[in-house]
């Protein structure tokens, strides 16, 4: 659902923007890299830190809100120019099936992400990055791409809480039914 934006995210420039923890699984030199190539961005980034930033506290362009309701991130997401996924390469992110993914995509705007195997089936709509230099350069085209909001959206419409309960009620009643 449309939702306001957030009175907090910067106004007149392009936010690349991610909300969750930040954790150690963040590619913190990345984002900094990211932040001093693109001044002319705003980097927010909404969540509890639980790993050293102090390489993106230092720059000007980056704002650590902290963390937020989670209703509220629609607010964010729905607003910012980009949504960034930037993993590093570690088993537990190579393991991992975030929310955010299908969250970024319900909110319809450009997704700019490290790689990763859950991107598998939304492949074809995020801008996956493999070496710092093309995150920066995705994130430059993210500003200026054609609209495929409406698909990034289509592709996770069936994919609500009430799908998966409905899912694991037939699997219950087939294992009944056995």
């Amino acid at each position: 659902s449309p939702a306001p934006r957030a009175a907090d995210l910067p106004n007149g420039r392009p936010i690349a923007g991610f909300y969750g923890s930040l954790s150690d699984w963040i590619d913190v030199e990345l984002l900094a890299y990211a932040a001093r190539e693109l001044v002319y961005w705003d980097f927010v980034l909404v969540g509890q830190v639980e790993t050293d930033v102090s390489a993106l506290e230092a720059l000007p362009n980056v704002r650590l809100l902290g963390r937020r309701e989670h209703a509220a991130l629609p607010g964010y997401a729905q607003h910012w120019t980009a949504s960034l996924l930037p993993f590093r390469d570690t088993a537990q992110i190579r393991a991992c099936n975030p929310l955010k993914l299908r969250e970024y995509l319900a909110a319809g705007s450009p997704i700019v992400s490290t790689d990763f195997p859950a991107l598998a089936p939304y492949r074809d709509l995020i801008e996956v990055a493999p070496a710092r230099e093309a995150f920066v350069a995705a994130l430059r085209e993210s500003a200026v791409a054609p609209d495929r909001s409406a698909e990034r959206r289509a592709r996770v419409a069936g994919e609500t809480w009430e799908a998966r309960a409905a899912e694991v009620s037939r699997a219950l009643a087939a294992i009944s039914d056995a």
